[in-house]
C-alpha cells in the first residue's frame, strides 16, 4: 500500500510537469503576443488549480481506510529531499530563460527603433533634399535663357565658352613653361598641371565680375554647395549619396555644371570647397567631351590635382 501511495505522488507530480511542458510549448510556437499572453494566463491557472486540487486529493485518500496515508510521511520527505534541489535549479533555469527572452525582445525593440529613426531621418533628408533641388531648377531655368538682339542665348553656354577662350593654353605655351627647368631633375606632371592650374585660375578671374554674375551664376553655384553640405551632412551610404547627388545630373544643364566645375579652381585647394565635392562625387568626367572641356586632357589634370596637392599663385 505504501508503494501505491508513493506511486499516486509520483503519478501526480510528472501530471503537474508534464502540463506545464505542454503549455510552454504552445507558447513557444505561438507568433502572436495576445496569443502568448493568453497562454501564461493558462499556465498560471493550472498551477493554481493544482494547488488547490493537492490538499483535496489528499484529504479523500486519507479518508480510505485501505490506504494508510499516513505511513507514506517518509516517501514524502524522500520525494521532497530528492526533488527540491532540482526544482529549484529548475527555477532558477526558468528565471534565467525568462531574463534572457526579455534582454533578446530588448535588443530586437532597440533594433525596431534604430530602424524607425533611420527611415525617419531619411524622410526628414529627402524632404529638405527635393525642396532644395526643386528650388534649384527652377532658379536654373529662370536664368539660363537670355534674349540678345531679339534671339534667345544659353548664358551657361556663353559663361562655358568665355572661361574656355580665356584659359586656353597652347602647345608652345606648355613648351615654354617646361625650358625654365631644362637640366633639371623635375616632375614633368607637377611642373605642367600647376602651370595649368595657375593659368586657368588666373583666367576665370580675368572674365570679370560682371560676365559671372550675369543670370546669378554666383547664385547657382552657391545652391549647388548647399546641396553637397546637405549630402555630405547625413549618415548616408556612398551609393545613397551617389544616388541623390545623380538628380543634379538631370536637373542641371552640362553647360552650368562644367562652368561651375572650372570655376571651383578658384578655391582649390581649401577641403570643404566645391572643387573637392564635384572630385568626390565623380563630376570630372562631365569634362570628357571637347566639346564641354577647355582642354581635351582636363579630366587627367582635375584628378592629379585633386590627389596632389599643388601650389596656387593668388591672383
Amino acid at each position: 500500500m505504501d508503494v501505491l501511495i508513493g506511486f499516486l505522488m509520483c503519478l501526480f507530480i510528472l501530471l503537474i510537469v508534464y502540463s506545464i511542458y505542454e503549455l510552454e510549448k504552445k507558447v513557444s510556437n505561438s507568433r502572436s503576443k495576445n496569443n502568448e499572453k493568453t497562454n501564461h494566463k493558462y499556465i498560471a491557472w493550472i498551477v493554481i488549480l493544482i494547488g488547490i486540487m493537492s490538499p483535496i486529493v489528499t484529504y479523500i485518500l486519507s479518508t480510505n481506510d485501505k490506504l494508510r496515508l499516513a505511513a507514506a510521511g517518509g516517501v514524502g520527505d524522500w520525494l521532497a529531499g530528492s526533488s527540491v534541489p532540482f526544482l529549484t535549479f529548475g527555477a532558477f533555469l526558468v528565471a534565467y530563460f525568462t531574463f534572457t527572452s526579455q534582454k533578446e525582445e530588448l535588443r530586437l525593440t532597440r533594433i525596431e527603433y534604430n530602424r524607425q529613426t533611420d527611415t525617419l531621418n531619411i524622410q526628414r533628408f529627402e524632404n529638405t533634399f527635393f525642396i532644395m533641388l526643386r528650388e534649384i531648377k527652377q532658379f536654373h531655368d529662370v536664368n539660363r535663357m537670355k534674349t540678345v538682339i531679339g534671339r534667345e542665348r544659353d548664358s551657361y553656354d556663353d559663361i562655358l565658352n568665355a572661361i574656355k577662350r580665356s584659359c586656353n593654353i597652347t602647345k608652345s605655351d606648355l613648351e615654354e613653361e617646361l625650358k625654365k627647368y631644362s637640366g633639371l631633375s623635375v616632375n614633368v606632371d607637377n611642373i605642367l598641371h600647376t602651370f595649368r592650374l595657375n593659368r586657368y585660375v588666373k583666367g576665370i578671374y580675368e572674365l570679370g565680375y560682371n560676365l559671372l554674375s550675369q543670370n546669378n551664376f554666383f547664385g547657382l553655384y552657391h545652391y549647388t554647395n548647399k546641396i553637397f553640405e546637405l549630402i555630405k551632412n547625413h549618415e548616408l551610404t556612398n551609393d545613397e549619396a551617389f544616388f541623390y547627388v545623380d538628380f543634379l545630373r538631370l536637373y542641371l544643364s552640362k553647360e552650368a555644371m562644367v562652368s561651375m566645375i572650372y570655376y571651383s579652381l578658384t578655391e582649390y585647394p581649401e577641403e570643404s570647397s566645391n572643387f573637392f565635392n564635384f572630385q568626390n562625387f565623380g563630376f570630372f568626367s562631365e569634362t570628357l567631351s571637347k566639346d564641354y572641356s577647355v582642354d581635351d586632357g582636363d579630366y587627367r589634370f582635375l584628378n592629379y590635382i585633386a590627389e596632389n596637392k599643388l601650389e596656387i599663385d593668388t591672383p
